[in-house]
This record gives structure tokens, C-alpha cells and sequence, in this order.
């Protein structure tokens, strides 16, 4: 009986490893028939369009040159998707950002440090092990679920 389960466990993965190379080579014959328009030429075209666009045809000190000169004037390109220029967004979405990020600086520092002060010199007492369960629960919780709460 365990013979015929292994041969016919054989038998099955033989089967669909001829089907998977089946389908890979006719996927291939079907990408290779199939005219997408484009000539060799046209390819190579684009790709040193491409190259000059985002300075690739450079060698890569001069690029890293490049990349440090435009980080410093705050020239971070075009975004992907609007084709705007990159600063403009990040300075439209600054204002949300430091939204999140100073109540969280505010509450670090103003309320975690003297919590932390003081369950340090009041060790083991019935303070120190409400506020541990209570930090612990905190913790527990994604900050993205916080920060929308608050």
C-alpha cells in the first residue's frame, strides 16, 4: 500500500513538472511572436535618453557630486507621479507632519521622562506596577492607532 502512494506521489509530480515547463515555454514563444512595437533601435534610443536624463552617462563621483550639490540647494527633482517639482510637496505636506511629530516630541519629554524618573526611584511599589501594566497596554498599541485618536 505505501508503495503505491509513493509511486502515485511520483507519478503526480512528474505530471505537473512537465505541465509547468509546458507553460513556460509556451509563454516564451508567446513573448517572442508578439510585436510590441518597438525596434532595437528604438530601445536603444530610449535607453540613452534615459541615461543622459538621470545622469547615468556620468561616471559615479561626478553623479555623487551632482546628487550632494542638489541636496544642499534643496533641488530633489520631479515627483514620479504629479511631475511637479518634489519640494513643493514636501513643503505642502510639512505642516501635517510636524502635526504628528511635535505632540509626540511634546509627550516624550514632558510626561515619559518624569514618569520614567520617578517609577525608577519609587522601584517595585504599587506605583511602579500600575504604570509598568499601564506603559505595557501602551505599547501594545500600533502609534498610528494613537495618533488618530488624539
Amino acid at each position: 500500500m505505501e508503495l503505491t502512494k509513493f509511486l502515485f506521489s511520483i507519478d503526480n509530480s512528474i505530471e505537473i513538472g512537465i505541465m509547468v515547463n509546458f507553460t513556460r515555454v509556451l509563454n516564451w514563444i508567446k513573448i517572442k511572436l508578439k510585436d510590441n512595437g518597438f525596434s532595437d533601435e528604438d530601445i536603444a534610443k530610449l535607453k540613452k535618453e534615459l541615461e543622459v536624463q538621470y545622469g547615468l552617462d556620468k561616471p559615479a563621483l561626478v553623479r555623487y557630486g551632482l546628487w550632494l550639490k542638489n541636496i544642499f540647494t534643496l533641488n530633489f527633482g520631479d515627483s514620479i507621479t504629479t511631475r511637479a517639482p518634489a519640494i513643493d510637496q514636501i513643503l505642502e505636506r510639512f505642516p501635517i507632519s510636524l502635526a504628528f511629530g511635535i505632540p509626540g516630541f511634546l509627550l516624550s519629554y514632558l510626561i515619559c521622562i518624569p514618569l520614567g524618573v520617578v517609577m525608577a526611584l519609587r522601584d517595585g511599589t504599587k506605583f511602579d506596577l500600575i504604570a509598568s501594566f499601564i506603559l505595557f497596554i501602551m505599547y501594545s498599541i500600533p502609534s498610528l492607532v494613537i495618533g488618530v485618536i488624539f
